[in-house]
């Protein structure tokens, strides 16, 4: 779905353009979806079904992203924030 297409704050499904999607690929293997867990397993058709962007780093495993949050077989990351306060360092003393 494109942000820029059909009226603001709509729920008509007619006014949305729904191109460049990946509505044919399904992402139906998860660790535990009813616990909220949606991490890849191994076998889910949702690996390397994703499209690689060339302003992308290519930091994924396999030949393509995989859809969704979270790249089977990477590095396992929490959504938020880090609000500890950073160590100070001096310049002038270094």
């Amino acid at each position: 779905m494109r942000a820029d297409q059909g009226p603001p704050y709509t729920t008509d499904k007619k006014s949305l353009a729904f191109s460049h999607n990946r509505d044919d690929a399904k992402a139906d293997k998860f660790v535990s979806a009813e616990k909220g867990d949606f991490r890849l397993v191994k076998g889910s058709a949702a690996i390397d079904q994703g499209i690689a962007l060339p302003v992308m780093n290519g930091d994924y495993q396999g030949d393509a992203p995989d859809l969704g949050a979270y790249e089977y077989g990477g590095e396992e990351w929490k959504a938020g924030s880090d609000l500890s306060k950073p160590e100070f360092i001096d310049e002038k003393t270094r």
